[in-house]
């Protein structure tokens, strides 16, 4: 029996993912990571890229240890939290290796420079951190010309997908809609087509995380260009036609102001989730010198997972050793 089949067999849930084994995330300029936490790139782009030597590799070593570029996971699992290795391990098989979900980003075209975030993802970064330089040697693409048919699951993530025409063009090389179900992650900017409509009613499910950090000019200052009018007007269409969430990364230049963010979701009645910006440093709430009241500031939220933000914000001493990896 062959190392592999071995590790197909003999799954070792504490330390190995099913995302080796069903996923990969591209991301612009065709590099593949293995999950959008990765952190290192292990390879470009090829259709087999899941069989190759690098994933046998990640594989086996990932069923005897915890691989340190998946130590935001285990640091989220050590908090009480559940990780999106958790997540994978729950819904996805490890029975065999097949690509079931494909996490893209189709270019970093985008007209937002949100805080926390930086060239790889956002044109517009690179045009502010490079001002004297061309914009289009900022532009990064990602050239994938099939849908394998395997393929249940997609996501597009930044740049901003609904920024081109792009993200439509690969929809419609799916063989098999109805499989298939889409999500997006949007900054709430662009308005959705009757092109996109017409193409959604394709696949099996449409759904959304809706990139909003906070409410009217919070929301503005932290992700830069936006402006509140639109992302609301997006957001609550989005959220009358189909399933989605508000997808707030929590920073210090948000934090204060997030009680009021929370007034906003619970009055469109919608659903929350908040993860903690933890790159660059300087942003990361568990590092502000104010502790205590951020704290208070949490826990006074009605946000049911706000324990493990907490307990994020107790971090400080822990965190070298996964978030410098």
């Amino acid at each position: 029996m062959s190392i592999q089949s071995k590790i197909l067999k003999n799954f070792n849930y504490k330390t190995n993912c099913a995302a080796l084994f069903n996923h990969i995330n591209i991301r612009p300029g065709n590099i593949v990571y293995p999950c959008c936490r990765f952190k290192r790139p292990v390879a470009s782009y090829t259709p087999d890229i899941l069989n190759s030597a690098i994933y046998n590799d990640l594989r086996n070593k990932a069923n005897t240890k915890q691989l340190p570029e998946c130590s935001k996971c285990f640091h989220e699992e050590s908090l009480g939290k559940q990780s999106f290795r958790n997540k994978w391990n729950k819904h996805y098989n490890t029975d065999n290796i097949d690509l079931k979900y494909l996490l893209i980003g189709l270019n970093n075209i985008c007209s937002l420079t949100c805080h926390g975030c930086g060239p790889e993802w956002s044109s517009s970064w690179f045009k502010k951190l490079n001002p004297n330089t061309t914009i289009k040697k900022g532009y990064k693409h990602t050239d994938i010309t099939n849908i394998p048919d395997s393929i249940e699951f997609i996501e597009f993530q930044g740049g901003e997908p609904f920024e081109t025409s792009t993200h439509r063009k690969l929809l419609e090389l799916h063989a098999n809609p109805s499989i298939c179900t889409v999500q997006y992650v949007t900054n709430c900017m662009h308005s959705l087509t009757d092109k996109d409509y017409d193409i959604f009613n394709k696949f099996k499910q449409i759904k959304f995380w809706l990139s909003i950090d906070g409410y009217k000019n919070t929301n503005n200052k932290v992700r830069s260009g936006s402006v509140w009018e639109i992302v609301e007007k997006n957001a609550l269409n989005i959220s009358s036609n189909y399933d989605c969430q508000v997808e707030t990364t929590l920073h210090k230049n948000n934090v204060l102001d997030i009680t009021n963010l929370e007034k906003w979701i619970k009055k469109h009645n919608l659903v929350w989730n908040i993860t903690p910006l933890t790159r660059p440093r300087n942003l990361d709430c568990a590092y502000m010198s104010d502790l205590g009241s951020i704290i208070d500031i949490i826990s006074k939220l009605d946000y049911k997972h706000k324990d493990t933000l907490i307990a994020h914000c107790s971090t400080q001493s822990t965190a070298t050793n996964w978030i410098n990896y």
